[in-house]
């Protein structure tokens, strides 16, 4: 176990995963295998303990950034997205807290520092990115626990990471299961 309470995660990933879309809203169904992705994501990523990658000191660009882990090449692929799909932005604006909306909305183009330095203290910010980067992909969210270790590693993680779809379920039954009932 994680030694700290992950419900609030768990409800954070399914407010966002019901909130955020691009098109229409999801079904019931369909909301909730996003729901166990990004809450299985988070898990992975960072077992839900450092909003920034070790390694990295919180005024530089490199490595990741909130409990899911996210990539400045991520963000700025996510804040387009919001940019270029009209559907998506309506959700995310609708979604996000009034003032995290204003927040994006102030964000330079060539300069994401502040963002960056956001995700670390905001998870809402942080599985916002995280929901974006999955949007960006064009296969659904298999329904099976497996199938989205897969998903993930294929999506998310990357060839080259050093996760694996069967760390990927590790961490599920350890520390999302239980909560994700």
């Amino acid at each position: 176990m994680s030694g700290h309470d992950l419900r609030p995660y768990w409800h954070l990933c399914q407010s966002c995963s019901c909130g955020v879309y691009a098109g229409h809203q999801p079904t019931k169904a369909y909301a909730d295998r996003v729901a166990r992705m990004l809450f299985g994501t988070g898990a992975q990523e960072s077992r839900y303990r450092h909003s920034r990658q070790i390694g990295y000191n919180i005024g530089t660009q490199g490595g990741a950034f909130s409990y899911w882990q996210v990539e400045l090449g991520s963000v700025c692929d996510s804040l387009n997205l919001i940019g270029r799909n009209q559907s998506v932005s309506d959700s995310v604006e609708a979604w996000l807290p009034l003032t995290l909306w204003r927040f994006l909305q102030t964000i330079p183009k060539n300069d994401h520092s502040e963002l960056l330095r956001a995700l670390v203290f905001s998870p809402e910010l942080g599985v916002l990115m995280c929901r974006l980067h999955y949007l960006r992909v064009p296969t659904a969210i298999p329904a099976t626990l497996e199938d989205q270790a897969v998903y993930w590693k294929r999506h998310y993680n990357t060839a080259l990471g050093a996760g694996t779809p069967a760390r990927y379920l590790h961490n599920w039954v350890a520390l999302c299961a239980e909560v994700a009932k």
